[in-house]
């Protein structure tokens, strides 16, 4: 059994991401050297079936939870960096680097997003993400909402909200 979680470990920091599809962990998990566990062929049949229960629930309890891990900035600090991660229509990751740990978290103050489960929720994510994703973000920070910094962000010289309204996006989250 030592081995079964040691080859689930394995897997799951070198092959999967927090947003990993249950595809990409198939292909891991027939992709990853079994012979390493150790295990005849009969309890190998046995332990796939446990091992991809347990990926798919390790990957979905992460892909809840927002990569973004960086220590918020203070009010009225000025940041910057590439949008490395939409969460929903008005929540994104700010970051110099691919690393995480550099990423940090905002809540657009200047929109009010559907929330992602309603009807529109992710009409509103897909918008923020082609008007986001990859480029670099302006940003002054805020107040603190949570565990994010809500923060004035700008790609160019437009603000983050504009563009959404731009977009024919409608507002309608709690905060509206």
């Amino acid at each position: 059994m030592h081995f079964l979680l040691s080859a689930l470990t394995t897997i799951a920091v070198q092959y999967c991401r927090p947003t990993a599809s249950p595809l990409l962990l198939q292909i891991a998990w027939i992709s990853f050297p079994k012979s390493w566990l150790g295990l005849s062929e009969g309890y190998m049949r046995t332990f796939s079936g446990i091992a991809m229960q347990a990926l798919g629930s390790l990957v979905s309890q992460s892909a809840t939870a927002d990569p973004c891990t960086a220590p918020l900035p203070a009010q009225g600090a000025n940041f910057s960096g590439q949008v490395r991660y939409v969460g929903d229509g008005d929540s994104l990751c700010v970051g110099q680097s691919n690393q995480p740990n550099t990423w940090i978290e905002v809540r657009v103050a200047d929109f009010y997003a559907p929330e992602l489960h309603s009807p529109r929720g992710p009409q509103a994510k897909a918008a923020l993400e082609r008007i986001a994703m990859g480029h670099t973000a302006q940003c002054i920070a805020g107040r603190r909402s949570y565990d994010r910094v809500v923060a004035q962000c700008f790609i160019g010289s437009e603000s983050i909200g504009d563009s959404m309204r731009k977009a024919d996006i409608q507002e309608g989250g709690r905060g509206r």
